[in-house]
């Protein structure tokens, strides 16, 4: 697997691998002792994630992958007393003697495959077992294998410290020495703008952030605003209008705009908002340059956190505690002596940051299963298996 090929991941389907510094050590994916420099080293083949799937793959063919493989038809919700041909055929099923009785060892049985295939725990067989039944085992590990894949397009060692985020759990984790050490919730694109699966060097923070506000936004949301409050909801809002998009822009007045051709599309804007108590990018953001535009950052939304499905950004990601996460990465709390806008702090030395999309995955307590909100798994599986198909 060679930088080339990794730096040209789309983000969607594969990895996308924003920094070229990060490619080239991913680059060395097969090389028997790796010295990564200022970010450590290492003699292993596998990252820690690729580890904890293979053998997350083995156990879960080890049990489950050794069943009859045959279709059952729905009739009844079954708990343990009941009795008849359907309990028969569930127990054969799963791999237990003919007996017609639903008794402790199929409820036993039940609750392990519900734990192993992502169903509500319980020892009772409903319509939702018998259909993850009638998958077959082929196609419960074919999800396996696609985000073991996603796995393998990470660097063989991730870091000494790094960030991961899984936007499919909706969470981030910050790693040292191999483990995660702290995590917390955070907010993800929502399925038309999903987060991207990416690789990335945080190399510095923001402080006083303005927010560049996306065109469509501006357009769909705040430019018909504008045109029903008049200038005075710019100036409570906070927002700027610029006549470009470069760094030598001049801010607009509200009357050189035409708000109405923003607002039908026919003129894009540059519309950003004052750093502020509701600046959409809150107090700071983390920075890993990448063609997405993608960062990490405060909200003063902090009730967003408190959903369970929180994919809810433009592609960028809100994180829950970002004071608790720059003191993890500086080592003390950034701070700057302005209260000017953009004070950019450089971290000591390079982070790596990886933006990950994982629908299971392997723990402590068993494999865990989150919902594929960007339906990335059918589409890899459609995409690998035009690939491995004969011409």
């Amino acid at each position: 697997m060679g930088s080339t090929a990794l730096a040209r991941g789309d983000g969607d389907l594969t990895t996308y691998y924003a920094d070229q510094e990060l490619a080239n050590i991913a680059d060395q994916y097969s090389a028997p002792f790796l010295d990564y420099g200022e970010f450590g080293k290492s003699q292993q083949q596998d990252n820690l994630l690729v580890t904890r799937f293979a053998a997350a793959i083995r156990d879960f063919d080890r049990q489950w992958g050794v069943l009859p493989q045959f279709n059952l038809v729905y009739t009844r919700r079954l708990a343990e007393g009941a009795s008849g041909d359907d309990v028969t055929q569930l127990r054969l099923r799963l791999g237990l003697s003919s007996k017609p009785f639903y008794d402790p060892a199929l409820s036993e049985k039940i609750f392990a495959y519900r734990r192993d295939h992502g169903l509500a725990s319980g020892f009772h067989a409903d319509e939702a077992l018998i259909i993850s039944l009638n998958k077959g085992h082929g196609a419960h590990r074919r999800v396996l294998n696609v985000n073991l894949q996603r796995a393998k397009e990470l660097p063989v060692f991730l870091g000494k410290k790094f960030i991961l985020v899984d936007a499919a759990k909706q969470q981030l984790y910050m790693f040292e020495d191999g483990r995660s050490v702290k995590s917390m919730r955070v907010i993800v694109g929502k399925p038309s703008d999903p987060t991207p699966m990416m690789a990335g060097l945080m190399r510095y923070s923001v402080l006083n952030p303005y927010w560049n506000i996306p065109p469509d936004l501006t357009r769909d949301r705040y430019a018909p605003r504008v045109i029903a409050r008049g200038e005075s909801y710019l100036q409570s809002a906070g927002f700027e209008a610029l006549s470009d998009w470069t760094s030598k822009a001049k801010i607009l007045r509200h009357d050189e705009v035409n708000w109405h051709a923003v607002a039908k599309g026919e003129t894009e804007l540059r519309l950003r908002q004052r750093p502020g108590p509701g600046n959409g990018m809150g107090a700071i953001k983390f920075m890993f340059p990448n063609d997405f535009g993608v960062y990490l950052h405060d909200t003063p939304g902090k009730t967003l956190f408190a959903r369970e499905s929180r994919a809810l950004s433009a592609g960028c990601v809100r994180v829950e505690f970002p004071w608790l996460l720059a003191k993890w990465i500086y080592g003390e709390r950034p701070v700057t002596n302005t209260l000017e806008p953009e004070q950019n702090v450089p971290l000591p030395q390079p982070m790596p940051v990886y933006l990950t999309y994982f629908t299971v995955m392997p723990t402590p307590f068993g494999l865990d299963y989150r919902d594929d909100i960007y339906n990335r798994d059918d589409r890899t599986q459609l995409v690998s298996a035009k690939i491995d198909s004969p011409i």
